[in-house]
């Protein structure tokens, strides 16, 4: 290659360069998982695209007075092969429960989450559990049993106040963690005063996976363009909740959050 070709090369590379700088920081879209609750569902007749997946219930843990007992999915889903799956299983600890948290109970739990879990069937599986601070121990406890006794990826739905004023899930290591941005119960107000009095860097951690509500668009609308648009945090994982079985208009509406 002569003097004048290298010359003609390198001023080509530079134009290329100039005109597309967005090639550099592309970043590929977010992988989004559609909560889907215990009513029936048949994803068969909806055109999911290959970033979208489905987080099903696949069962509730009840920790009772009386005892504890499993509560496996009712409604029937049908989900086509291809689309990757994540099983959730909820917690539920009664106000009236006043036994020990202890290592006998840790272990049914876990027992119940492992046989509705559909292991073979799974790329994740998530626990949903809003412990309150008497019942953190407890719920590590239940984190490390599961990672002992399976090889699945595990996930945390976690209460957007543990994300932002807390710091006891920093020790959650190789767990995904799952900020829910709705129903946040009394802390609320004071978490979107929060953003809105800190719209250039609000402070929140595991901001790279988030959970929001298709009820609460204006909520998702102020979270969103704070932490990724205005902040350029990466968003890698949406969860998205719908109360209602999924269709093709809200699918569009869950879609369209990540435009």
């Amino acid at each position: 290659m002569s003097i004048i070709q290298r010359s003609f090369f390198l001023y080509f590379l530079i134009c290329v360069l100039h005109l597309f700088p967005v090639c550099a920081d592309f970043k590929p879209p977010p992988q989004i998982y559609l909560w889907t609750w215990d009513y029936p569902q048949d994803f068969s007749k909806l055109q999911l695209p290959s970033n979208v997946g489905v987080a099903f219930l696949a069962g509730t843990i009840h920790i009772t007075k009386t005892g504890i007992y499993g509560e496996s999915r009712h409604c029937r889903m049908v989900v086509p092969s291809t689309i990757p799956l994540i099983s959730v299983c909820r917690i539920e600890l009664s106000p009236d429960f006043k036994e020990s948290l202890d290592q006998k109970l840790v272990n049914q739990v876990s027992d119940l989450i492992i046989k509705f879990a559909h292991l073979d069937k799974i790329s994740k599986l998530q626990i949903d559990f809003d412990a309150r601070l008497t019942q953190r121990v407890f719920y590590k406890e239940i984190i490390l049993a599961l990672k002992q006794r399976t090889n699945v990826k595990l996930s945390i739905t976690a209460l957007v106040s543990w994300c932002m004023f807390d710091s006891w899930l920093n020790k959650m290591n190789n767990i995904e963690i799952v900020p829910m941005f709705f129903s946040m119960g009394q802390d609320r107000n004071n978490i979107l005063e929060y953003f809105k009095n800190h719209p250039s860097y609000p402070r929140i951690n595991y901001a790279d996976n988030i959970g929001i509500s298709l009820m609460e668009n204006n909520v998702n609308k102020i979270m969103l363009f704070n932490l990724y648009q205005k902040n350029h945090f990466h968003l890698k994982t949406l969860y998205v909740f719908n109360p209602h079985p999924w269709t093709s208009f809200s699918l569009a509406n869950a879609l369209g959050y990540i435009k």
